[in-house]
């Protein structure tokens, strides 16, 4: 006959397993996870996951691959998809920058899978997407120094009320949890509320985000490393403000790390000299469809659920609010 002691001791034996993944979930940024798992699916074409982590919005390999970089030459100093003169070279927007930072590095391109993630993440009242690109711009970064600070660009105060939440500061607080490096998530202040980027013309952008960012009153670095972190690259004129604010407050080499950036290329218009259409992102083809172009098919075209499609539709409507 079995004894009651030996009926309940498989469920004994599993009680400290799940307080201690309680607490993992907790410590993770995520209480509820434990309770309310992600279902285990993908969040660029909805194909099921198994074995898929439940803290953490997941992707599929075929995704993945569409997100990163395809082998072209890339600029050393922004990362950015670019013809290059010679190959080591800066691109010709950042020798036109002369960019502040020691480097940038890039998830991929500001097109297909990656930028209808972005809109989600952004207009689609989608932020948990953030989780996603979070931990994979952990990942592009990992050789990176372990002692940067991660801090965010921040937003103005009014467009953060409108938004609710800081986009910059969600793919931050991902990377540090992640990578294991502290986060200051108030480091810097935007000092005025600036047109939209992607609104204005090259010299414009220039003044626009000249003197717009500020180190936090009686905040010094004392010469540590920082890693700034911001959703999309155009110009490099937002990143580059912001490395002069923090140099201001004392900080060393200066990184940079960025879920995209805006491909240049030989007879294209320059970032910097795009003209935003209304209904559409700037710099963006107009035979191109919120479905994605060719290059985000690989062999058949993703099944997509109806919160993608949803939050994709929404975010090409308000694709001209780029902060």
């Amino acid at each position: 006959m079995t004894s009651p002691g030996r009926a309940v001791a498989p469920r004994a034996r599993n009680l400290p397993a799940l307080v201690r993944e309680a607490w993992r979930a907790m410590r993770q940024g995520d209480p509820w996870a434990w309770l309310f798992p992600w279902p285990p699916y993908c969040l660029g074409c909805g194909v099921e996951l198994p074995g898929a982590p439940v803290t953490c919005p997941a992707i599929c390999p075929t995704c993945h691959r569409q997100v990163a970089f395809r082998p072209r030459s890339r600029c050393p100093s922004c990362d950015r998809p670019a013809w290059l003169a010679e190959a080591g070279r800066p691109c010709s927007e950042c020798r036109n920058l002369g960019p502040p930072w020691q480097a940038v590095r890039a998830l991929g391109p500001y097109d297909g899978l990656l930028r209808r993630l972005i809109l989600r993440m952004k207009y689609g009242e989608e932020p948990y997407v953030a989780a996603l690109l979070g931990r994979l711009l952990a990942e592009r970064v990992a050789a990176w120094p372990r002692d940067l600070l991660v801090v965010p660009i921040p937003l103005h105060p009014a467009r953060l009320r409108e938004r609710g939440f800081n986009q910059a500061l969600l793919l931050a607080a991902n990377l540090a949890r992640v990578s294991g490096r502290p986060l200051a998530p108030h480091a810097l202040r935007r000092l005025r509320r600036a047109p939209p980027q992607a609104m204005l013309g090259a010299a414009a952008r220039r003044s626009n985000v000249e003197a717009v960012f500020a180190p936090r009153p009686g905040w010094r670095l004392g010469g540590r490393p920082v890693l700034l972190v911001d959703d999309v690259l155009t110009t490099g004129r937002t990143l580059a403000s912001a490395c002069q604010a923090l140099r201001a407050a004392g900080a060393g080499p200066v990184f940079g790390a960025v879920a995209a950036v805006t491909p240049l290329w030989p007879g294209a218009a320059s970032p910097a000299a795009s003209v935003p259409v209304p209904g559409r992102d700037p710099g963006e083809e107009p035979a191109r469809a919120w479905a994605g172009s060719s290059s985000d098919r690989a062999g058949a075209e993703p099944a997509v659920g109806g919160g993608a499609l949803l939050g994709g539709l929404w975010g090409d409507a308000e694709g001209l609010r780029q902060s």
